[in-house]
């Protein structure tokens, strides 16, 4: 009597056992679980899984239900998904992007590094030479000695090679406002002009070979159309 009572006792616990694994196998989504451990009674203070694989423990509700899986962090993973959306962080960057630097054309000013990349041009007796002056882009860096030039200028430097009479006569103006303004000194910046002149267009000044001389390109207006181009002859006789 008393083995079959065992025997009846054992085998009723074997099959809970088997249908709470069944409910549990068959629970595969966060709803099923949630129901799954709302519906046991919960053990205040009894382990429970946080985040990567911290071990916390449960919280439990007044009725004695299970709550939350309260974390060593302080902070408890609820049971089930709540609707709160993380405030966005905010950009913390106090620098402004900076400005691109301006660069100087090669010509716009008096500088080794402008000159270098220009380049001179060279004039023999005999061997006149046809170039083109870009002012687009440039800004008002030289004065003239023979009127007031507040537009964008170029300076070209022109090495003779033979001694002589330059003359440097412009040819075609496009793009500028204003009268082209064309003046030469014997350095870069020197403060005084070997020739000036705003009315006819054409220059001249004695030369020495070897040397070289600086022409500047101007304007009487400051502003250019884009694309403004000067063409020039210089030639020594």
């Amino acid at each position: 009597m008393h083995r079959s009572a065992f025997f009846v006792g054992f085998t009723l616990l074997v099959l809970l056992v088997l249908l709470v694994a069944c409910g549990a196998a068959e629970s595969d989504g966060p709803e099923d679980t949630t129901t799954a451990l709302r519906a046991i009674p919960c053990v205040s203070g009894a382990a429970c899984a946080c985040s990567s694989l911290v071990q916390g423990k449960f919280e439990c509700t007044a009725s004695g239900k299970v709550k939350a899986c309260k974390c060593a962090d302080g902070t408890s993973k609820p049971l089930e998904p709540t609707n709160d959306t993380p405030a966005p962080i905010p950009d913390t960057d106090p620098s402004p992007p900076s400005a691109a630097p301006v660069e100087n054309l090669p010509g716009d000013t008096c500088t080794p590094q402008s000159l270098g990349s220009l380049g001179p041009r060279v004039i023999a007796r005999g061997a006149p030479v046809l170039f083109a002056v870009d002012l687009a882009g440039t800004t008002d860096t030289f004065k003239s000695g023979c009127v007031r030039a507040d537009g964008p200028d170029r300076v070209q430097p022109i090495r003779a090679d033979s001694t002589g009479e330059m003359f440097v006569t412009l040819k075609t103006v496009v793009g500028l406002s204003g009268s082209p303004v064309l003046y030469a000194k014997a350095t870069c910046d020197d403060v005084k002009d070997l020739a000036c002149d705003y009315r006819d267009s054409k220059i001249h000044f004695p030369v020495k070979a070897g040397t070289t001389y600086f022409v500047h390109f101007d304007g009487t207006s400051p502003t250019v159309a884009p694309g403004a181009r000067i063409t020039a002859l210089a030639e020594i006789q």
